[in-house]
């Protein structure tokens, strides 16, 4: 990840000091659209015309939106990848599990809880996974590497559905031993057959055998899983009840009403309890994502506020230096409306310019970096819509800040400005 940053970084660098270069084709390319007739050919020969300062012009804006479009496509991507976890591997219709406690490490919802919900109207089956930690090695300290640990009953789970391990070696269920997902067993060399040394929180030791391996898999939340007997012998007492509580509702019933009922049915004891449907869980991480996208919107308006100063006190500086020129284009036969229409033409072509390119190298970045993290599960994902936001704001930026430059070269006095040197 740090070549990853490293590399963007440099990459931003080389296509600001690059695109006095590259301005020429991205330019033509864009006057095709915006740059038709006598005065947007004008236009266009203009930004050219002093190419490497309308590069340096639209760097900012550049640089602003390539950041913000690799944030947006981490969102994306993100939220693709939650999505696929919630198809691919969640079955359970209901997901139930103790909020405030999760949030400290240490979330249970106490079995008497468990009874109260199998025996809500609606429900047909239901499953537990428990969650605890553990240190690979002979000694369980504080500060050493703490690794989740998962237990289930892998018989309930994969007979109803609710939870799918993709094995890639061996069984789903961990019997006497452990099942590791790939990650871990990359790092430490394991396999099928292998055993590993485990230490436990209760000063246990354990050697056990790993018995599968599968991919790895979020909702799990844990490369190291376990039988429940095998969890309850080796984890402190506190935690030998069920974090996450996977509930099947009987055929014809709707999720949603089933998840308000077993709500209904706890009352007070279920105060610190969420109880989600897939799309109810869906929303819960998405709305995760919000504070990602409010940096989206802080960084975007950021560039659009630097953009709107810099391409206009250029353009500022372009009527001033042509003032003669602008003078005979009027004396000739140009109308104001013309000349109002050829700067705004020049400032929203150097707008679009740092717009497509910093859209480009950011969707570049976004690319490598989620591509470096599909290992971890991260599946590449892009939002047009957002994508075709950002260009658009680049395009408003550039009428924005043509406002004035052009009003001021429309209203240039025509003998004055021939007479001007």
């Amino acid at each position: 990840l740090s070549l990853i940053g490293g590399g963007f970084g440099v990459a931003i660098i080389g296509i600001a000091l690059l695109s006095r270069i590259f301005i020429v084709p991205v330019t033509r390319a864009l006057a095709t659209v915006l740059g038709r007739g006598t005065t947007g050919e004008i236009a266009t020969r203009n930004v050219l015309r002093n190419r490497a300062r309308s590069a340096s012009t639209s760097s900012a804006l550049m640089i602003g939106l390539a950041l913000a479009s690799l944030v947006l496509v981490f969102s994306a991507s993100l939220g693709k990848t939650v999505d696929k976890q919630i198809d691919e591997v969640l079955g359970a219709d209901i997901t139930i599990y103790n909020s405030s406690r999760l949030k400290a490490g240490a979330g249970v919802v106490e079995q008497n809880t468990v009874d109260r919900i199998a025996k809500t109207k609606g429900v047909a089956s239901f499953a537990t996974q428990r969650l605890g930690s553990t240190v690979f090695g002979t000694k369980f300290q504080a500060d050493a590497d703490l690794l989740p640990l998962a237990a289930f009953d892998a018989t309930s789970l994969a007979r109803d559905g609710m939870v799918e391990l993709a094995m890639t070696k061996g069984t789903s269920d961990p019997g006497d031993g452990v099942l590791v997902n790939e990650k871990f067993a990359q790092e430490h060399k394991l396999t099928v057959g292998d055993t590993a040394v485990f230490a436990f929180p209760t000063a246990t030791t354990r050697t056990l055998v790993v018995r599968g391996i599968f991919e790895k898999n979020d909702l799990v939340g844990a490369p190291v899983v376990t039988s429940i007997p095998t969890f309850d012998a080796v984890e402190p007492t506190q935690l030998r009840a069920a974090g996450f509580v996977y509930v099947n509702v009987d055929d014809g019933a709707k999720p949603r009403t089933v998840a308000k009922r077993i709500k209904h049915e706890l009352g007070t004891d279920g105060a610190f309890l969420e109880v989600k449907d897939s799309e109810a869980l869906r929303k819960v991480f998405t709305d995760q994502l919000k504070p990602i996208l409010g940096l989206v919107l802080g960084m975007l308006s950021l560039s659009l506020v630097i953009a709107l100063f810099g391409i206009g006190n250029t353009l500022a500086l372009n009527v001033f230096e042509r003032t003669r020129e602008i003078g005979l284009m009027r004396a000739v036969g140009g109308t104001r409306p013309q000349v109002r229409r050829m700067i705004r033409v020049e400032s929203v072509l150097v707008a679009l310019f740092g717009a497509v390119v910093g859209v480009a190298v950011g969707l570049g970045a976004g690319w490598a970096l989620i591509s470096a993290l599909s290992s971890d599960g991260f599946v590449f994902g892009v939002n047009p819509v957002s994508v075709i936001a950002v260009l658009l704001a680049g395009f408003a930026a550039g009428l924005i800040a043509s406002v004035l430059p052009a009003r001021r070269a429309a209203r240039t006095d025509v003998l004055a400005a021939i007479a001007a040197e």
